[in-house]
């Protein structure tokens, strides 16, 4: 993926604009980049997850991007960051830190 969008992809916690991340995820859709579109939908989502055109525009793309083989239905996962790890759990848990995921089907 572009280096300019590593900002996108690198993003963790509750930082960001969901209508700006959803106006990314339509112009990026239109430019033919849905595995990017649906980053950008899925940060808004986690921003706004009660917004109804940010909540059906990511399902819809999310959906087209599905597979079915051998009688399953494969959800695609788009490429993120979250934080791992925890504060106040177990010692091996710790210490909390940011974590990046490639895309995937599941």
């Amino acid at each position: 993926m572009a280096a300019e969008y590593d900002w996108l992809l690198n993003a963790v916690g509750l930082a960001g604009d969901a209508q700006a991340l959803f106006k990314l995820g339509q112009r990026l859709k239109a430019e033919g980049k849905v595995h990017l579109a649906a980053t950008a939908y899925d940060r808004a989502f986690g921003l706004q997850p009660k917004s109804e055109p940010i909540v059906n525009a990511r399902l819809m793309l999310l959906k087209s991007l599905s597979v079915r083989e051998y009688g399953l239905d494969f959800c695609y996962i788009p490429p993120g960051s979250f934080l791992m790890g925890s504060v106040v759990g177990e010692p091996d848990e710790a210490p909390v830190h940011p974590v990046r995921v490639d895309p995937y089907w599941l």
